[in-house]
């Protein structure tokens, strides 16, 4: 059984993160596009290795356990750009601000709960995350840590070395000004070399080269057009913009509304004082918007940024002498309510969403043990993609790790070959007469494994039932596209290739991936 499968709506901040994490503690995973052709570097999945572990070493069969315990070490993450924030603040000249620098933990408390953002282990997160804390050293002098950490934010997700591009540059406009003493501006560099080394040691034992990640990334993304060839060319206005509405529209509008002015205000301050706060997030900015590909999910760094500049922007009107003494009377209890926003919303992804995710999850699991020889599992309750067998990949020191367990999960691209004769499961949102004609059987499984099988038929006519299984024959496979219920939201995951050369061109991979993400036939 693979990690968590997808719990959301953005299946590819679980893929490429927990399941190669939850491959290393226990050997089950499903390879993705991108761990099969090596564009993700390791250091994020060997750190969600520690929540994996604990929860392994708990219930190595409790998925729920899982899926819980990465939300939450996602989410205690977040205090690292909490603390970014705070020593920030101290640097700051706002005596509003230095008497309320609890009030970051209000305003940020993770603002994107809501959305499901903030607790998802994907790549963004961790590297907005290790952005603040960047940051936070620096405004406390530790150079050498901050030049280590500011290597982390690209290793975690290579775009974002426009962010590490930009406190790079902010340290050597300092150190050629002389305003940073040259063994402090030594101390970063060291750091960076030293980054260099640590983040590209995931790589190197796991994929057998130093940054091999990077190497390939560069070549599938930038130097052979194939990302744009494989997931298409979006509008920045479109994607970003409906990133942004979603988590600040509706109810937040006119909160959003009032920040806005205070987000450019502070972003221009920020700018003509030179920060690495505000530079790094020009480029990164204009990095995305240029690109071909977009995502709602690139926006994460922006966000967190977005509500930073609110705040010096909000604090730059405070200081003000014409400022009026009922707005700063008003401010705490304000943001008090936003704290506890906040934390509703936290509670109800966590609690809510995970045992939601729990409930499809228990019965895959249930099932595979009932049925260990079924050859597919096509399920339709969330978009969980199509799993199959793989063999171990090619890592370095492979022999170290737990190897895959062999299992038949499920069917991709092709029908299953003649050896595939004991049927597959199938899981539907409704139950419905037509599987039963179709040679499948209902399985016990929600709210009909409490009810006596005599008493199905009366659940199901008067839809009691929801999110039910069937055992269906291999053919019926075959007929996949004439249902309507068997849409299923999931895409084709490639085997994993060859390792390319170092001096792979790119017409030698211009044939990877192709397909890759077809629509299940």
């Amino acid at each position: 059984m693979s990690a968590t499968h997808s719990v959301w709506s953005y299946p590819d901040e679980w893929f490429q993160t927990v399941e190669f994490a939850q491959f290393l503690v226990s050997g089950t995973m499903s390879h993705t596009h991108e761990v099969g052709l090596h564009l993700r570097n390791l250091s994020w999945p060997l750190l969600l290795t520690i929540p994996l572990r604990i929860s392994h070493w708990l219930s190595p069969d409790w998925i729920w356990l899982r899926v819980f315990s990465v939300q939450v070490f996602s989410g205690l993450l977040d205090f690292g750009i909490l603390w970014g924030f705070f020593e920030l603040f101290k640097q700051t000249e706002f005596s509003v601000l230095k008497k309320y620098e609890h009030t970051a933990l209000a305003l940020l408390v993770l603002p994107s709960f809501f959305a499901l953002a903030s607790i998802k282990p994907s790549q963004e997160h961790i590297a907005t995350v290790a952005f603040w804390v960047a940051l936070g050293l620096l405004s406390k002098k530790h150079f050498f840590w901050a030049g280590v950490v500011s290597i982390g934010i690209g290793a975690f997700k290579y775009p974002a070395f426009l962010l590490t591009l930009g406190i790079f540059l902010c340290e050597c406009f300092r150190f050629l000004w002389h305003r940073s003493k040259p063994l402090n501006f030594g101390k970063f560099l060291i750091g960076l070399g030293v980054g260099v080394i640590v983040f590209g040691a995931a790589d190197w034992f796991y994929y057998g080269r130093p940054w091999e990640s990077l190497w390939m990334f560069l070549q599938y993304n930038v130097w052979s057009g194939l990302a744009v060839k494989n997931f298409g060319t979006q509008s920045a206005a479109i994607v970003y913009l409906d990133y942004f509405q979603s988590h600040w529209g509706g109810i937040f509008l006119p909160l959003t509304i009032i920040a806005v002015p205070f987000v450019l205000y502070g972003f221009i301050q920020g700018l003509y004082q030179l920060t690495p706060w505000a530079l790094s997030g020009l480029l990164y900015a204009l990095g995305h918007v240029l690109i071909a590909h977009k995502e709602p999910r690139f926006m994460i760094p922006l966000e967190i940024l977005c509500v930073w500049c609110a705040w010096i922007g909000w604090g730059s009107f405070l200081s003000g002498p014409s400022c009026p003494s009922w707005i700063t009377k008003t401010e705490v209890l304000v943001i008090k309510l936003i704290f506890v926003v906040n934390m509703v919303f936290l509670l109800r992804v966590i609690w809510g969403e995970t045992w939601v995710a729990n409930g499809t999850y228990f019965e895959v699991n249930r099932h595979l043990k009932q049925f260990p020889d079924v050859c597919a599992i096509v399920t339709v309750k969330r978009p969980l993609s199509i799993y199959i067998p793989r063999t171990s990949p090619n890592l370095a020191f492979g022999f170290l790790v737990p190897q895959i367990v062999k299992k038949p999960l499920l069917w991709i691209e092709k029908a299953p070959d003649k050896k595939c004769n004991t049927g597959f499961l199938l899981h539907v949102h409704k139950p419905n007469i037509s599987w039963e004609n179709e040679g499948c059987t209902l399985l016990a499984s929600g709210f009909l494994s409490i009810l006596p099988r005599n008493l199905w038929p009366w659940a199901l006519s008067h839809k009691f039932a929801s999110g039910s299984w069937y055992r269906c024959k291999v053919q019926v496979l075959l007929l996949f596209k004439m249902q309507e219920t068997r849409m299923v939201l999931s895409h084709t995951i490639p085997p994993i290739v060859k390792l390319p050369s170092f001096r792979t061109i790119q017409e030698e991979i211009s044939g990877v991936g192709d397909g890759s993400f077809s629509d299940v036939p």
